[in-house]
Order: structure tokens, then sequence, then C-alpha cells
């Protein structure tokens, strides 16, 4: 039996150049930062640490110091997810109350307070917004391609209606990238463990002005790793994983309060991971009716290839062909924080998605292939968001409006080789949303706030 012990994996390389984030800010945040302690230089694109040691974030759509923000909400800086090992999105459980994340057939699962994603039908919308550098990634399938470079992550618990609307009813998850930085410098680290682990991410960053002004950043993950079980039906490993990620971006700030963010993503991944899997009998049972059939506590017996799975490993037996997961996807995003005056700002958030998915299933259980399965999905998204700050006082206004379009196609395919006939699925679905929202929030005394927010939606 193997067991699985990536969080003991040996780090034989870690060669890290800390750099300070680059903290950049419109005078529209200057006096809400100030009253709550915060660096006037922070903006809803960026992140930081305050001058105490406290995080920032941005999770009511400004920068405010975490024990500011009246809601549910934890947040872990770069510090804490190096510390935390925090590398994936079912991570995020081990470090984040009242959350549980995982993938089942490369679809990803999160769940707030029990609340999450159901169906696994193409198309369906889970009940937790996933935010990447402020945009709504509307794939399931998708919304594991973003962990690494992270600057912090943010999970705000319970229902977000008023300023993240679709489909937040149980909470909401923003990752937010590191930045470029003023001055040249970098990391890389390598990590190599059991399962013939291979593990790079890296990042370098380089000003292309004399003053840091216009400055870029290039990051990069790249992993390989052998399977952690066996498919005897078709001879080699299973759930192992070969991906490659990379992001770059440019970014202008003439420390005026304009500062411009432009973003671009690739991710591939080509292997045989997502494997569905059946754990044959409970332990101390044997399959009633299957002759030969060993019992799972360990008892000698013949292997029956295809019926009997060990329920304590990940091996199976299947009659899939070819690599059972192949995924794509290209990302550009523009983040633009523009001043418009004393105490008012504009944030606009621009951002087109492609995504590709294949993934094949072993349905039946055997190497018979008798109901083995093939999923295919297409999206494109386009988004576009335009948020208004606005304080004054002791009166802070947000107020924004979004659009949202995508087109997902998919192909499903269920082979019954014993009938013969196919089972298929085959359609397009055309999504457009529009969405307005408002919140206002007035510090009646420095202890005591009253908040009051809305939205209007249609879809």
């Amino acid at each position: 039996m193997r067991i699985d012990n990536r969080k003991s994996i040996s780090r034989l390389v870690s060669g890290v150049a800390l750099i300070p984030l680059a903290i950049a800010a419109s005078p529209a945040l200057a006096e809400e930062a100030q009253a709550d302690q915060a660096p006037a230089e922070q903006t809803p694109a960026t992140a930081g640490v305050a001058n105490s040691g406290e995080i920032i974030v941005t999770a009511q759509r400004r920068a405010q110091l975490i024990s500011k923000v009246p809601m549910s909400l934890t947040a872990l800086d770069n510090s804490a997810l190096e510390t935390r090992q925090v590398t994936d999105m079912k991570d995020l459980q081990f470090a984040a109350p009242g959350i549980r994340a995982g993938q089942q057939q490369g679809v990803t699962r999160i769940f707030i307070r029990g609340i999450g994603l159901n169906s696994f039908s193409s198309g369906a919308d889970p009940s937790i917004a996933f935010y990447s550098d402020g945009v709504y990634i509307g794939r399931p399938t998708a919304q594991a391609s973003a962990f690494y470079d992270v600057e912090r992550i943010e999970v705000l618990r319970g229902p977000q209606g008023a300023l993240y609307g679709r489909n937040a009813t149980g909470g909401a998850v923003n990752v937010i990238s590191r930045s470029a930085e003023r001055e040249f410098g970098g990391y890389l680290n390598l990590t190599a463990g059991n399962y013939e682990l291979l593990e790079a991410e890296g990042a370098i960053n380089a000003p292309l002005s004399a003053d840091g002004d216009l400055r870029m950043r290039v990051a990069a993950h790249v992993i390989d790793r052998g399977g952690y079980g066996y498919d005897f039906g078709v001879d080699h490993d299973i759930n192992d994983s070969k991906a490659q990620s990379v992001r770059g971006q440019l970014q202008y700030e003439d420390g005026t309060g304009l500062n411009l963010r432009l973003i671009g993503e690739y991710h591939h991944e080509n292997d045989y991971n997502n494997y569905t899997m059946s754990f044959g009998a409970y332990p101390g049972y044997v399959l009633q009716g299957v002759e030969g059939t060993p019992d799972p506590m360990g008892e000698e017996g013949d292997l029956l290839q295809g019926i009997y799975i060990n329920g304590l490993t990940q091996d199976t037996a299947s009659a899939l062909v070819g690599k059972t997961n192949i995924r794509e996807g290209a990302a550009v995003t523009l983040n633009a924080m523009v001043p418009l005056g004393e105490g008012l700002s504009l944030n606009s958030i621009s951002s087109f998605r492609s995504w590709d998915r294949y993934n094949a299933s072993n349905s039946d259980g055997t190497s018979a292939g008798l109901g083995s399965t093939y999923y295919t999905e297409n999206s494109q998204q386009f988004s576009q968001e335009a948020v208004l700050n606005f304080t004054s006082g002791p009166l802070s206004i947000i107020a924004g409006a979004s659009y949202y379009h995508e087109k997902l196609s998919n192909y499903v395919l269920v082979p019954f080789i014993q009938v013969p006939t196919n089972y298929i699925q085959d359609g397009t679905l055309n999504i457009d949303a529009y969405a307005a929202y408002g919140q206002a929030t007035l510090a009646v005394i420095p202890s005591v706030r009253v908040t009051v927010g809305g939205r209007y939606s249609s879809e």
C-alpha cells in the first residue's frame, strides 16, 4: 500500500529572494486607509501588509485592515501560504475554517459552511464565487490553475450578495497574484519528493523605466509527479500530474494614483489525472458472488482484474485509451485604477478567458469498458466591471456595474458496448449576466459603523 505523503516532501533546494510588494494607491482610498491605520498607498488591485504587520485586504472592493472588515473573513498572505503549505485549492481547508475544497473528476468543488457545488453537469454554476485578480471565473474546472506566485488568498464566509452577487450564496474566494515590483529581483523554489515529484515555481521582476513606474513580472509553475495508483487494465500509472503555468504582467504607476496592470496567463495539463475508480468492498468483507476475490483486509487470494479493486489504494483496472486529463487555458486581464478627484476613484476590470477541458472516466469500474465516459468542455468568457470608490470623512461609498458573457459548449459520450448504443450530451449554452450594486458605510463614531447595501442582477 502506498500512502500519499506529499506534506512531508523533502525540499532539496529552496532559493528565495523575497521582494517587498509594490503598493500603489489612488486618492480615493487614502483617507479610508488612514482611518483604518493602513498605508495610504493601497488599492483594490494590490495587496500588502500594514506597518503594524496586519494584513490589508480588499474583500469590500477597497483596501482595509482585516480587523476593520465587518464580515467573517480569513486572509492568508504569502508568508502564511508558505508556512502552511497552501499550494492548491484543497489545501485551503487546512488553513481556513468552514471551507472544504477538492476535485472530483477534474471539477473543483468548494464548500463553505456546507454550501457549494452539487452538480457536475456542464454549465452548472457553483454556490461559491471564485475570483482571480478581481475576475470572476465561471468554470469550476478552471479555478485550480491560479495557485502560484500568490500574494494573498481571501476566504469570505456567508452570503456575499451585495458586492459579489453572482453565485456567492455561500461565500467567495479571492486569489490575488503578486504584482510587479519597481526593482529587479525574483525567486526560485525547487522541490523534489516521493512519487517522483519534481516541481519548480519562480518569478522574475524587472523595471522597464529608470524610475520603475513601468515594470514587468513573469512567473511560472511546473509540476511533474508520478501516479498515486496504477491501472492494471491499460498498464500505466494513474493520478499523476504533468502541468505547466505561466503568468506575465506589465504595470504602470505614476504616483498620482493611476495604476494600470495588464496580466496574461497560460495553463496546460496532459496526464492521467482525475481518475474515477471503485474502492471495492468494505474492509472485512468480500465481493459476494465473485470467485477468487481476495479479502480487502489482506487475506491471500487471486486478483480478478477489472472486478476487484483494493479499497486501500488508488489502483484500478479500466479500458481507457490515451490521456485521461487534458486542459488548456489562456486569459488576458486589464486592471485600471484611475483617480477622478478628491476622494473619488474608478477601478475598471476587463478580462477575456478561454478554457478547454477533456476528461475520460471509467464509469463501470471494470476493464471491460462497458460504460467509459468522455467529457469535452469548451468555454470562452468576457467580463467587464467598473467600481467607483468615494470617501469623505466618515462616509464611504462603493458603486459598481458588471457584465459577464460566456459561451459554453460540451460534448459527453457514454458508449454502452453491451447494447450497443451511445448516450450523448451535445449542446451550447450562452450566458449574459448584468448587475448593478452599491454599498454605503457611515462611521457614526469611531467604534460604530452603519452599512447599507443592495444589488440588482439580471441573467
